[in-house]
């Protein structure tokens, strides 16, 4: 009896089961190479890459940003760009206020020199003036303390140009007679001017004390004798620089 035998139909698809659904997305483009003496495969670059760096942007999509997400807060942006360009902003007003600062001290040292400059100034000017009216007042003490008779023109005339005012004017009166006396009495007399001080001063008028001694020597006292003076000197500053003496007082 011969069997029958038929082939077991092919199975059914199951009423309402889906099917597998067609991969439309685009492979990765992909470069394969294998090593010629191993055989393996060799991935390239392209490989490597993720699906998202091949994405074409013609359709207008954004790109992701490398930098990070981009947000759409205007807030948040506002205070980002706020928070990066603070710090050249405070950078800058540092440093202004440090040039500022540095400008001020700069005015300040120059004033403090400028002042101090003329403060030495006119303390070395005070000491100068000062000096040079003792020194003329010992001139003119020594002049009035050495007188020798085998000199007595030339030896009044140099008191007389040292003089000014009354002390001259009345010194010149009697000149005459005080080289006439110098000269009879064969008067000899050295001076030498031992302490001198500022009595006051100021820009043209100097009041100067010395104690000056002397040796004299004349016809009555032929082996001398020495003599003690303190003298009392009003000097006058003259533009010319020079001091000159305009009264002569004797101290006892």
């Amino acid at each position: 009896m011969t069997l029958l035998t038929h082939d077991a139909p092919a199975a059914l698809p199951k009423h309402g089961a889906e099917e597998p659904a067609e991969d439309t997305r685009e492979s990765n483009p992909r470069s394969t190479t294998r090593d010629a003496k191993t055989g393996d495969e060799v991935r390239t670059l392209a490989e490597e890459q993720p699906d998202e760096a091949f994405v074409d942007n013609e359709g207008g999509g954004e790109l992701p940003n490398p930098d990070g997400p981009v947000s759409d807060d205007p807030v948040s942006v506002t205070l980002a760009s706020a928070a990066k360009g603070s710090r050249p902003l405070r950078r800058g007003r540092a440093f202004r206020i440090a040039l500022v600062a540095l400008s001020v001290l700069v005015v300040v040292l120059v004033a403090t020199t400028v002042v101090f400059s003329l403060r030495w100034q006119n303390g070395h000017a005070v000491d100068a003036r000062r000096a040079d009216a003792v020194a003329a007042a010992r001139q003119v003490a020594l002049n009035l303390t050495s007188i020798n008779f085998g000199t007595a023109d030339a030896d009044v005339n140099r008191l007389v140009s040292s003089a000014t005012g009354d002390f001259r004017n009345l010194f010149t009166q009697n000149l005459d007679s005080y080289v006439d006396i110098v000269k009879q009495n064969q008067v000899v007399t050295t001076g030498q001017v031992t302490e001198a001080g500022v009595q006051d001063i100021n820009a043209s008028i100097a009041h100067i004390i010395l104690a000056v001694q002397s040796t004299v020597r004349n016809t009555a006292v032929p082996n001398g004798e020495v003599r003690t003076y303190r003298m009392a000197l009003q000097m006058e500053h003259h533009g010319d620089g020079s001091w000159l003496v305009s009264r002569v007082d004797f101290v006892p």
